[in-house]
């Protein structure tokens, strides 16, 4: 019963972050949190990932996953809450969390904001809430338009 309603808990935070912001680029006008005027993506940035949802510039799909920590640790820093692991090759992205661990919907939005591909700048939970960027390796392709 505690999977179930982990999911449910998910599904609905999930639900939750993409109907509050469910822009796609070039169809409407973006939150003024969020820079995208720039033609070269490395310059973009959102201000306020860290409590409201980014643009979402991959479309990937997303999925999540509560582990054990020994299974936690294999995709993520065994210090962090959650983590999203990104793949451009699936078109997709997992969230993971422990088990053992308290995740709130300001974590999901958090690891959502990695799956639409921002970041921010460092691993320090201080920089969470500057501005973060379009990750440094998908620039090249958001660039060319292939993502």
């Amino acid at each position: 019963m505690k999977t179930l309603s982990t999911v449910v808990f998910f599904v609905i935070s999930v639900f939750f972050v993409q109907n509050v912001y469910s822009h796609h680029l070039g169809e409407e006008e973006f939150p003024s949190y969020a820079d995208l005027s720039s033609e070269d993506a490395s310059n973009w940035f959102c201000k306020k990932a860290d409590r409201e949802p980014c643009p979402d510039l991959l479309h990937f799909d997303i999925s999540y996953e509560k582990l054990s920590s020994y299974h936690f640790s294999k995709h993520c820093p065994s210090v962090a809450k959650a983590c999203a692991v990104v793949s451009v090759k699936n078109k997709s992205c997992v969230v993971y969390s422990k088990r053992s661990s308290n995740t709130t919907n300001s974590t999901i939005l958090h690891e959502v904001n990695h799956c639409y591909g921002w970041q921010h700048k460092t691993a320090y939970e201080s920089s969470h809430d500057k501005p973060w960027k379009v990750f440094k390796a998908l620039v090249p392709f958001v660039n060319k338009g292939a993502i």
